[in-house]
């Protein structure tokens, strides 16, 4: 195929009494510049609202960015890749985040509100607070705030998420809610949700078999690895 092109386009045009090839070195080579050190990066855009937790999901992972809190219900715009995050207000890049493909929070400290910052500073008084109160609950639960509270989570999120567990076990109970928590496991993405998923279909009394820790119950509709040899 090479071989092919070559020959066509050294092949003289009678009209212009030249090749292809010829008219390449004699009229467009001297006028090309090297190519870029760096390849090509494709850059994708989001246009939305900053919310009140001054932060923005990018992409399809569960993972996000900070922004100023002086940005709170503005228009705003993100412009990203597979290496950088930069968020743009009124034109001007009020942020640049380096991007990251796994669940949790980038935030910059200076993106916070003088509250919020004096909140994390109390995070460890906090965290002993949940961790207190779901040790009265039980051993599971207190295991699964534990793994919240150690989870990249921004802090806000790990707090409400703490919360609501508690919440949860006022509502249902603490026998219900050790049962609940022992099916989770150490899966900590959207701990409070699937808690509440459990206890609200009374997932919690479903038995467990031996070494199972699933909240899945067995059922005919769902396919095991069998089905994809």
């Amino acid at each position: 195929m090479y071989e092919l092109n070559d020959e066509y386009n050294s092949r003289v045009m009678k009209s212009i009494g030249a090749s292809r090839w010829d008219r390449y070195l004699s009229s467009e080579k001297p006028l090309m510049t090297p190519l870029p050190p760096e390849a090509y990066v494709f850059k994708y855009e989001k246009v939305f609202t900053v919310g009140s937790t001054y932060h923005v999901q990018i992409g399809k992972e569960r993972h996000f960015y900070s922004i100023p809190y002086q940005c709170v219900g503005k228009k705003a715009k993100a412009v990203y890749d597979c290496h950088t995050v930069e968020i743009w207000v009124d034109l001007e890049r009020v942020a640049i985040h380096r991007r990251c493909f796994t669940d949790g929070y980038t935030t910059d400290p200076s993106h916070m509100p003088p509250n919020h910052l004096a909140y994390m500073r109390t995070k460890e008084c906090n965290a002993a607070y949940f961790l207190d109160k779901s040790r009265l609950i039980g051993p599971h639960a207190h295991e699964v705030v534990e793994n919240v509270l150690k989870s990249p989570y921004f802090v806000q999120q790990a707090y409400k998420s703490c919360h609501g567990i508690l919440r949860l076990a006022e509502k249902y109970g603490n026998e219900r809610m050790e049962q609940a928590c022992l099916r989770l496991g150490t899966i900590t993405t959207g701990t409070y949700t699937r808690l509440k998923n459990i206890l609200e279909h009374g997932l919690d009394s479903v038995p467990l078999q031996q070494g199972d820790t699933s909240y899945m119950p067995a059922n005919d509709d769902v396919r095991g690895p069998s089905a994809y040899i």
